[in-house]
């Protein structure tokens, strides 16, 4: 995506190589501020005040790299001057911030500056969730990075309330409510990539604490080929993706990647049929293209108010395959059986731990007298259950595991039976059929040395 011929600096955090490329005196003096820097392209992106003259020009060219193409935007002039004392003084280093604050007094610290940093160092780093922790006279800064935590470090608990204040603004939560957690978003463009930054704020003994999940607005979908999964299991990923209609639940915790997978599911189909797809998140993670598909995204308390308002529309606007964010309220669940009995073919997503775990669950939400008609219907419509977890990578990085389950007739029969238990074993014995426990997966990926076994122990015993 390109820069926009207007920017706002207040949704905006500029590159620090950007700013490298214009000294702050001369920044100052015409009243530009260097944004982003494109190395592909060598494109330096210069917001202005006012329109640039000649004279201008030539002293920012006089000033810069002469390999690099100048690309202008223009911003609102007060935030201009502020975006330019806060940016070169501070550098959005959050280690020099934490020692400022350790050193001298809070108050020299900006708190938007400060916020602004520990989101450059996530994003940076890569991180999935930053996490701002009151303990005792002490801030606890700590960045999780694939699926391990670290801290970042510490900052006077003294700021601690403007902090939380200042997160809560820029989410447009209530500043005032702080018995209660609160769930909010907002968005930055930093580096030149939109960044979703999803934030949960909570009381604790110690103090409010707030967790901020970042999301990249503009991350390229990934193919299953691209997923780096076990040839059997990117298969059977793509044969289910084929399925006509019926229910495909992906199942895990928080963190463990379900959301890549139907992506990458998704992203399939798009490449493969010629089909109308719906899809129903919260939020949209993965922007899908249409291909040889028709491809509707909605996201939930933008374009819809909940998950059941949409899945009862969708059913009016002739969907082959529709993408239920999560499966949480017995509306929803009731909506998508329905949807996969019909004729869609419905992917969604649940938090549990493993694919018998999913059945128990979707039942358990129904009322007592209902039970036995949902496992007859549910029996009827689920193509296969996908447990993931994320393991670590040999190398760097993580990978996903799965175990499978697939609607045969013999799952189908456990089903309407209420025989959950009996589930494990048939997985483990159904590898003709394209099943596999998480611990067939990790022997795969133990051959595959792309995880060690020290993990894939750690993960069994789990």
């Amino acid at each position: 995506m390109g820069m926009p011929a207007y920017i706002n600096l207040d949704e905006f955090i500029p590159s620090r190589l950007a700013l490298e490329q214009l000294p702050e005196e001369f920044a100052k003096r015409l009243k530009v501020l260097p944004v982003a820097l494109n190395k592909a392209t060598s494109v330096l992106t210069l917001a202005y005040s006012a329109e640039p003259s000649l004279p201008v020009r030539d002293s920012v060219r006089r000033c810069i790299n002469t390999s690099l193409e100048i690309n202008w935007v223009k911003a609102d002039p007060a935030l201009i001057i502020a975006s330019i004392d806060n940016c070169y003084h501070l550098q959005h280093d959050v280690l020099a911030l934490i020692e400022q604050c350790w050193l001298y007094s809070e108050k020299s610290v900006a708190i938007p500056a400060l916020l602004d940093a520990l989101l450059c160092r996530g994003v940076d780093a890569r991180a999935s969730d930053i996490h701002i922790s009151a303990n005792n006279d002490v801030i606890e800064l700590r960045l999780r990075i694939d699926g391990v935590i670290s801290l970042l470090g510490k900052l006077p608990i003294s700021i601690l309330d403007a902090l939380t204040v200042r997160v809560k603004i820029v989410s447009e939560l209530d500043i005032a409510e702080t018995r209660r957690a609160q769930d909010g978003q907002f968005r930055r463009l930093i580096n030149g990539v939109f960044i979703e930054c999803r934030v949960s704020t909570f009381p604790t003994c110690q103090g409010e604490n707030m967790v901020i999940r970042l999301l990249d607005q503009e991350q390229r979908n990934r193919t299953l080929s691209e997923l780096a999964l076990p040839d059997a299991t990117a298969r059977q990923l793509r044969d289910l993706a084929q399925q006509p209609s019926g229910m495909l639940v992906i199942c895990g915790p928080t963190g463990s990647g379900k959301s890549t997978t139907l992506a990458a599911m998704v992203d399939h189909i798009n490449d493969n049929k010629r089909e109308h797809i719906l899809t129903v998140e919260d939020p949209i993670e993965f922007v899908h293209q249409s291909k040889k598909c028709l491809i509707n995204q909605r996201e939930l308390h933008k374009d819809t108010h909940s998950f059941e308002n949409a899945l009862k529309s969708a059913l009016r606007e002739d969907p082959d395959v529709i993408l239920v964010g999560e499966l949480r309220d017995l509306e929803t669940i009731r909506l998508a059986m329905t949807a996969a009995e019909t004729g869609h073919l419905v992917l969604a997503t649940l938090h549990t731990s493993s694919a018998p775990k999913t059945i128990d669950r979707i039942v358990d939400v129904f009322p007592a007298e209902e039970k036995s008609m949902v496992r007859s219907m549910l029996s009827e419509s689920i193509q296969a259950v996908i447990s993931q977890t994320l393991l670590k990578r040999i190398g760097g990085g993580r990978v996903a595991a799965h175990e499978i389950m697939v609607g045969t007739n013999a799952i189908r029969n456990l089903i309407r039976e209420d025989k959950i238990a009996q589930m494990y074993s048939m997985i483990q014995t159904g590898q003709n059929d394209g099943m596999q426990t998480l611990d067939q997966c990790m022997e795969k990926l133990l051959r595959d040395r792309s995880i060690s076994a020290s993990d894939a122990r750690q993960r069994a015993v789990d």
